[in-house]
């Protein structure tokens, strides 16, 4: 796996099954728990938007500190392999905000 790749991995949360949580990684392996989990590692969080993501913010404090979080395949929604330049979505009920990093060039 290229280390300029970025992985966008939605899971459900195994501690509130209605929860989706939305993270963003460098790496994802086979985990040594076994054939039906998966382990990811290199977490990425983007610091640099004017605007805050609270599913972001919830991510940066919950995996500041770790190295691996391994996940059951049966609870991974998504896995999106994208590049660095990816523009971030907040989820809403009346529609998705596009939140894009200022410093990069965007096509629309």
């Amino acid at each position: 796996m290229s280390e300029a790749n970025l992985y966008v991995v939605t899971y459900r949360n195994p501690e509130k099954q209605e929860e989706n949580i939305t993270i963003r990684v460098r790496q994802i392996n086979d985990s040594e728990l076994g054939p039906t989990f998966i382990a990811l590692s290199g977490f990425v969080f983007h610091t640099s938007s004017k605007l805050l993501n609270p599913q972001d913010e919830y991510a940066k404090k919950r995996f500041q500190k770790t190295k691996k979080i391994h996940l059951s395949i049966y609870h991974i929604i998504s896995v999106e392999e994208v590049g660095d330049d990816i523009a971030l979505s907040l989820a809403s009920k009346d529609g998705d905000v596009l939140i894009f990093d200022p410093d990069k060039p965007h096509n629309f």
